[in-house]
Parts: C-alpha cells; structure tokens; sequence
C-alpha cells in the first residue's frame, strides 16, 4: 500500500513547493532600453526580476515597489526581489543618462491582485 502512495505524496510535496516559488522575469537594459519593456507581477506574491546581459551602465529605484536604488552594469546580473503590495500600474526609469533616447527608457509594472 505504502509504495503506491509514495508517488502521490510526492508530487503533492513538489506541487506544493512549486506553487510558493517566487515569479522569476528576466530583463535585459541596454543604452535607452528594457526589454521586455511591460510585465505583470501578482500582488502579494514574491517575484525576482532578474536583471542580466546588461550594456551600459543604468540606475533604477521604485518606492512603491520596494526597490532600492541599484545599478545595473555589464557583465553583471543582478536579481531584485520584490513582493507587491498594492495593485496598479508602475513605470521603473532609467535614472543615469545611458543613450540618445534615455527619457524613453521605462519598464512599465503591472501589478495584478
């Protein structure tokens, strides 16, 4: 009896685990750039935004989101983890001049309960 319910107990365990993983959103900034340029996060969940293959040299910072201030360089990722707390729509902006188009570098947040 017991080794039939092995396999349920542990994809139950797995399932569970998966479930409390945090949203993983990888983004790429180069000079005037985000890409992807939107995403969507769910209120009250973890999620790391994973910053990576990143050129230039670029700053962000959200109160509302929780993120401290970070630079972002090349050659090195960096993962923010943030938990949102209230529903709404958040524009993150490049904080340090990185190209011609630096005032339309903007990663929009969408938090969704």
């Amino acid at each position: 009896m017991f080794p039939v319910l092995l396999p349920i107990v542990l994809a139950t365990a797995y399932a569970m685990v998966a479930d409390n993983a945090p949203d993983a959103v990888t983004i790429t900034a180069v000079p005037s750039t985000f890409t992807p340029s939107s995403i969507t996060l769910h209120r009250g969940v973890p999620a790391k935004l994973i910053f990576s293959h990143t050129e230039g040299v670029h700053e962000i910072e959200s109160d509302e989101l929780g993120i401290p201030k970070t630079i972002l360089a090349p050659g090195k990722d960096v993962t923010i983890d943030v938990t949102p707390d209230k529903d709404g729509v958040y524009t993150l902006r490049c904080e340090i001049v990185c190209g011609p188009d630096h005032d339309k570098m903007a990663l929009t947040v969408h938090v969704e309960g």
